[in-house]
């Protein structure tokens, strides 16, 4: 979706195999269809204007700015952009502490392997055995 011909155009022909339409175009068609499916929303709009088109949808990502002090009022699951965030803080803190138990884990190999003793009575010919 896109607000400028030039935009759309300059992005189907990047993209092929993606469809796109001008905004008042994807209004009246988002209205039409009924298929389940998802809608991210971060063009400027108000979320009255946004209230009859998100019903359309199966799942509503609202990543306006806006979006907490103008809500989109919907009976369909909206997350938003405070959401986003709070779930991209999570999930970095989740991957710090994995990151963390990985190189505790592996400095623990490391010095295990370091204290082992292998006893080789052939020499090296036996490594290649």
């Amino acid at each position: 979706m896109a607000r400028r011909r030039e935009v759309l155009e300059k992005l189907t022909h990047e993209f092929p195999g993606v469809q796109g339409s001008l905004l008042p175009h994807w209004h009246r068609r988002a209205i039409e269809e009924k298929n389940p499916r998802g809608l991210v929303i971060c063009a400027p709009l108000k979320g009255e204007q946004l209230a009859k088109i998100v019903e359309n949808f199966d799942l509503i990502i609202d990543l306006r700015g806006e979006s907490a002090q103008d809500p989109i009022l919907s009976s369909k699951p909206i997350i938003g952009l405070s959401e986003v965030f709070n779930q991209v803080s999570a999930n970095q803190t989740q991957a710090r502490e994995k990151a963390a138990a990985a190189q505790k884990r592996i400095a623990e190999i490391a010095q295990a392997s370091g204290h082992r003793v292998e006893n080789r009575p052939f020499g090296w010919d036996d490594l290649c055995a």
